[in-house]
């Protein structure tokens, strides 16, 4: 391993941070419904994080997110 990639992985270096946004958090759902051209469009999309659904766009954030586990991930107990 070279000096720069050994530093590089001793600072934690992320050249494509995931950013934290609703459209990746695990509390966002929305519908898709096929429109007249055929293609799938996403509406009703809301937060579910308490009792009270409300509206949300995809790119906002809050200080309750809680990114997405993806299928192969398993979630720490």
């Amino acid at each position: 391993m070279s000096k720069i990639q050994a530093q590089k992985q001793h600072q934690g270096y992320i050249p494509k941070p995931i950013q934290r946004m609703c459209s990746n958090c695990k509390f966002f759902k929305s519908d898709f419904i096929s429109n007249d051209y055929g293609y799938n469009a996403e509406v009703s999309m809301r937060c579910t994080y308490s009792h009270i659904e409300f509206a949300v766009k995809k790119q906002a954030k809050c200080d309750y997110h809680d990114f997405k586990t993806t299928e192969n991930e398993q979630p720490n107990n």
